[in-house]
């Protein structure tokens, strides 16, 4: 997989790796702890929804601007930026109670968080092999590999009554410690016969927008990730408080999500041939329309227990694993790794995670969770249909 890079791009890609693996850890330990997060700070559904907006304002603002200042500073120094940034606010969060701190460090968080994935994203799609998305959706594998592990160490370390605060220390810790390793890493210039990751041979910065097909994958991005860290943000909550799941058991659902997540991007790694990934988008999000309805909607049976619901949610993340992955793969294909449009089409995605948690909040204060989640399930709908129109755009669109 990693045979056409060199070997300073092999080094930077494993690193990417492992800066995507402890980003992991950092964007899924607030759902975890949010039951913990609740009952320490006595805050309501909508404190919370409006703290993941807070979250994800940082992170679209940061992705905008991004995807502008690569055109005048290296890929290298944006992203030491930003896990500094990340690191920080990591380590700061939920010390104090107050709202307003701690609403300023999950605005940095987010920034943060923002900037390391554009670099990423941007850095990962120019080395990738025309056609193919085997290095993105590996590389989105660790980010899985981490927010799979970190819940599942929150579950465990719940039990010996650990702070939440303590959770979040220890990630920026570990964050900090990756951007030492990216200080080490060498953002070479590409050789004539390979892509590579600081290359600006084929990044104007003009932005497509008089093509559908990047409205589509602006789109699709938005629903995608809005409807995923719903369901992430608050299935530990849903759980604890509507399957009488114990905390530690909700936080555990978070990470059975995410190694949903994680199989199905090893698998489509390993898997998914060249030039098929928009059927493959397609597929996928339409079938996670099905399991993410039957979280909810369905009455866990009473044979089955809580098996029916670790079931739901298992699969919901398989069937969402392509989707991210495979829309930055078409589009650094359409467009030759555009910088720019990478962080267009990011703060689109930091868009939808400003909106839909802070929408569901609201929602579930006046109404239900449940009531709530089914409601963004029908957007996930939307999703799965905005999937097949790229794939019909890019199978009969005419030569451009």
């Amino acid at each position: 997989m990693l045979d056409h890079l060199t070997k300073s791009q092999k080094s930077l890609y494993y690193a990417l790796l492992l800066n995507f693996i402890t980003i992991g850890i950092s964007v899924t330990i607030f759902g975890a702890t949010l039951p913990q997060i609740i009952d320490g700070f006595h805050w309501n559904t909508l404190i919370v929804g409006f703290l993941m907006a807070v979250s994800a304002l940082g992170s679209f603002l940061a992705s905008v601007a991004c995807g502008h200042l690569m055109q005048r500073f290296s890929n290298k120094l944006l992203l030491v930026i930003g896990l500094s940034i990340l690191s920080g606010s990591l380590i700061l969060f939920g010390k104090w109670p107050a709202i307003a701190i701690n609403t300023l460090m999950l605005f940095l968080l987010g920034a943060g968080t923002g900037i390391a994935e554009v670099i990423t994203n941007t850095v990962v799609v120019r080395m990738e092999k025309p056609g193919e998305s085997r290095l993105m959706n590996f590389m989105h594998a660790g980010f899985c590999i981490g927010a799979a592990c970190g819940p599942f160490a929150i579950g465990i370390l719940t039990k010996i009554s650990v702070s939440f605060s303590s959770f979040f220390s220890g990630a920026g810790v570990m964050v900090f410690g990756i951007c030492i390793l990216v200080l080490l890493q060498t953002f070479a210039q590409p050789s004539a016969t390979n892509s590579g990751s600081d290359s600006k041979s084929n990044d104007d910065g003009k932005l497509p927008w008089h093509h559908p097909l990047f409205w589509a994958l602006i789109i699709a991005m938005f629903l995608y990730v809005g409807v995923e860290l719903t369901y992430n943000g608050w299935i530990a909550e849903f759980a604890a408080r509507y399957r009488d799941f114990t905390n530690s058991q909700a936080a555990w659902m978070v990470s059975l999500f995410w190694i949903g997540l994680l199989a199905g991007r090893l698998l489509l790694s390993f898997v998914i041939k060249p030039r098929r990934q928009n059927l493959t988008l397609a597929l996928l999000a339409s079938a996670s329309v099905v399991f993410y309805t039957a979280t909810v909607f369905l009455t866990s049976p009473s044979a089955l227990g809580p098996l029916y619901t670790w079931a739901c949610v298992f699969l919901t993340g398989l069937f969402f694993s392509g989707c991210y992955p495979i829309i930055v793969s078409i589009l650094g294909e359409e467009y030759q790794g555009n910088s720019t449009a990478i962080g267009i089409c990011t703060s689109a995605a930091s868009l939808g995670a400003l909106i839909f948690p802070f929408a569901t909040g609201a929602i579930a204060s006046a109404i239900s969770l449940p009531t709530t989640i089914l409601m963004i399930a029908g957007v996930d709908a939307g999703l799965a249909m905005t999937a097949i129109l790229i794939t019909l755009s890019r199978r009969y669109r005419p030569n451009r």
